[in-house]
């Protein structure tokens, strides 16, 4: 038998609600991603869903699980944090050391200005997305036609 569309619906509802709790059955309580993360040893803050440090590779449980602080890069982008070295600061953007890097080298480059989704990038923001680019590759300090890996990520 076949789901009907509306049953569709409700399940494809019900499970994107649930993606965003997690339950933990040893401390018996709910926590979401936008409230609590789980801490490493090493200090990465992680997604409640991960079970390993993408840095250091330290197992994680529901006994790493805590309160966020405050955001360490809305702290960089107004001027508050020294926890990331910065590279370059401007009025449209600010080009950081990634703390935890994956490569040789690894920044960020944030704008400065709000974007609440990434579906809300217009045209009139492909202006700002070229200059980031440009910026993060001046700030790499790399050979020209050196291959760079860049691209966009999407905040936790």
């Amino acid at each position: 038998m076949a789901l009907q569309p509306w049953r569709v619906r409700a399940a494809t509802r019900f499970i994107q609600h649930v993606r965003w709790h997690m339950h933990s059955a040893k401390l018996q309580k709910f926590f979401t991603n936008k409230t609590h993360k789980k801490y490493c040893s090493c200090g990465k803050p992680s997604a409640l869903l991960l079970e390993q440090c993408s840095y250091c590779g330290a197992s994680l449980n529901d006994q790493h699980i805590a309160p966020m602080k405050r955001d360490p890069l809305l702290a960089a982008v107004l001027g508050e944090n020294t926890e990331f070295q910065e590279m370059h600061r401007s009025f449209q953007l600010l080009v950081l050391k990634n703390r935890y890097p994956v490569g040789d080298q690894h920044l960020l480059v944030l704008p400065k200005s709000t974007f609440y989704d990434i579906r809300q990038l217009r045209k009139r923001d492909a202006a700002l997305l070229e200059k980031m680019y440009q910026k993060g590759l001046e700030c790499l300090k790399v050979e020209p036609g050196t291959p760079v890996a860049c691209g966009f990520s999407y905040p936790s």
